[in-house]
């Protein structure tokens, strides 16, 4: 087991709003001589998006399924997507909706020149964030703890890869390209 009440208490707080406090590189140097072997192997698994063991997991199959609730949720706006399927049994129905909300705020914006096209992409940065912030509650200073913080650490390195010039560039040459195929049909 690795050194997480000494590793946790030394790493600053995390907020969505705020930027990272580190890069990855300094992040697993830190890491490095804290956590044991096969906890370290995990760490930078996940952090290199291969798949990861143990708590990661549960992160990984959490993220998986939100993947397939957003395709069905825009297959059922949109059929063109393909058939929807029917919904499992065992689907989280907040989640479901969560899906279903993103996917019409998505379609909101597309529908619109002058939206925000990275607005559902931090939507759904914020959604996952919200999963590991409820994976590290009543755990302080554990390996849960770390594997939480680790994860938003990951989420605020994709925010911050975001570039809302490059991609409002990119949004109005594939919104261009969609008119100019909708007036040749």
């Amino acid at each position: 087991m690795g050194s997480y009440y000494y590793l946790m208490s030394s790493l600053p707080l995390l907020r969505f709003e705020d930027p990272s406090p580190f890069d990855k590189a300094s992040f697993l140097a830190l890491c490095k001589s804290q956590l044991s072997q096969s906890e370290y192997r995990d760490l930078e698994a996940f952090l290199s998006s291969r798949k990861a063991g143990s708590h990661y997991a549960r992160y990984q199959e959490f993220c998986s399924k939100l993947d397939q609730l957003i395709n069905r949720a825009r297959k059922l706006v949109n059929p063109r997507f393909g058939d929807p399927g029917r919904e499992d049994g065992d689907v989280d129905k907040a989640l479901a909706e969560r899906a279903r909300a993103l996917v019409a705020k998505t379609y909101a914006v597309l529908s619109s020149a002058d939206g925000d096209p990275l607005a559902a992409q931090i939507e759904i940065l914020k959604l996952k964030w919200d999963y590991a912030s409820q994976m590290d509650r009543l755990h302080c200073l554990d390996a849960l703890s770390f594997t939480a913080y680790a994860i938003k650490l990951s989420l605020l390195w994709q925010r911050e890869a975001f570039d809302p010039i490059t991609g409002s560039m990119e949004f109005k040459r594939l919104f261009s390209d969609i008119q100019s195929e909708i007036k040749s049909v």
